[in-house]
């Protein structure tokens, strides 16, 4: 309530979100509050009442509110959103993350971020509690008691009432100093991180840090290079990644149901997951595709082939384990000539052949096509 009065005394135009869980007695109470005081002042209030289902109920309640904001931001055509966090709160996030050693992009609470693409403020970050309750007794500002805070069921409520609401003034200053002096050493080396991350394609590059470099680059490479945002990756697996990164042996790393980390050949990359695909062509004809591009006029000899009607219906597919092709030398191994070329496994795994209706591989674009369709001149070519 103080950052909305704040907001009204300064002319600032704001559209108020009120998520009510109904999860305790006072919550309507609260929802009151806050109507009444829009209502007061000419404000747009928003309210949201979510189903809780199942799960880790501060999680769900966190994820629910910023879709909230979000939703609110696009309706309304906000510049970002105002939360009201406040200097106790910067103290409690970082001696529970002192206390758990926890691997933290900042420490305390920032008091700007982007969210998806919404960008949060915090602009009472410099506030102490007990100056908001100042500021709302001085100016007769309403606002509701969550009694869930007056417990100790939660170890950050703990730390609230046992620790920071008994420091001194000077502890506090001690903390804040240690926040912003530990802030400003993970700047700089995130900075050198983002330097590294830079390189860590090149597997020579990447062996060449020492292993907390190496683990906390590859969690950063991972979450630059992944558009779900992953959150966190545990270092038991980034220690059993890293292993296998310094092997040396080419193989692939599934992140999730779209990406997979490829190090093939001593280069490291994230791609999509590749599907395997299969298209029937029924006779010659021209076609655009994800992987490849079917052309009856011209392309490389290498991805060129000399189909008769006995050959349909083509289907053109992506590699498989065991494909081989009976060119003018003998039987070949696709994936023989994979190796030899050092074709990055992701590849592979999208490589278009083409089969005719015996099931007779006769074509593998850039390899050329089998010693029965030899042609000088070519009337089909599948280009990858």
């Amino acid at each position: 309530m103080t950052l909305l009065s704040l907001c009204v005394k300064q002319g600032i135009s704001v559209v108020v979100s009120h998520v009510n869980y109904k999860k305790r007695d006072s919550a309507d109470r609260d929802e009151n509050i806050v109507l009444e005081f829009c209502k007061k002042h000419g404000l747009i209030c928003e309210v949201y009442y979510p189903t809780y289902e199942e799960g880790n109920f501060q999680g769900w309640a966190r994820d629910v509110r910023y879709a909230f904001y979000k939703q609110l931001c696009e309706k309304h055509n906000c510049d970002g959103v105002l939360l009201a966090h406040h200097q106790d709160d910067v103290l409690e996030t970082y001696l529970m993350q002192v206390e758990r050693g926890s691997q933290v992009d900042y420490y305390g609470i920032s008091d700007s971020r982007s969210y998806q693409g919404m960008m949060v403020y915090r602009p009472l970050l410099n506030w102490s509690r007990k100056q908001i309750m100042e500021y709302v007794s001085k100016n007769d500002i309403p606002y509701g008691i969550d009694e869930s805070n007056l417990t100790n069921d939660y170890r950050r409520n703990q730390i609230r009432h046992d620790v920071v609401e008994v420091a001194s003034f000077k502890q506090r200053e001690l903390w804040l100093t240690e926040i912003k002096d530990k802030n400003k050493e993970l700047r700089e080396y995130q900075e050198y991180l983002g330097k590294f991350v830079d390189r860590i394609s090149c597997v020579e590059e990447y062996a060449k840090e020492c292993e907390k470099v190496r683990i906390d680059g590859l969690r950063m490479f991972l979450r630059t290079h992944n558009s779900d945002e992953v959150d966190h990756y545990r270092d038991v697996y980034l220690k059993e990644l890293d292993d296998k990164i310094l092997s040396g042996n080419n193989f692939q790393e599934v992140l999730n149901e779209q990406y997979v980390l490829d190090v093939s050949y001593g280069v490291m990359c994230i791609v999509k997951n590749a599907c395997e695909y299969e298209f029937v062509l029924d006779n010659i004809v021209d076609y655009e595709h994800e992987y490849f591009r079917v052309s009856s006029v011209d392309g490389p000899s290498t991805c060129g082939v000399y189909v008769t009607e006995d050959d349909f219906p083509l289907v053109i597919r992506n590699y498989q384990d065991g494909d081989t092709i009976h060119m003018r030398f003998g039987h070949k191994k696709i994936s023989r000539w994979f190796m030899d070329r050092k074709i990055p496994l992701w590849q592979r795994k999208i490589w278009p052949v083409v089969e005719n209706r015996h099931h007779e591989v006769i074509l593998v674009s850039q390899i050329g096509c089998n010693v029965t369709h030899y042609n000088a001149k070519y009337n089909l070519f599948v280009i990858k």
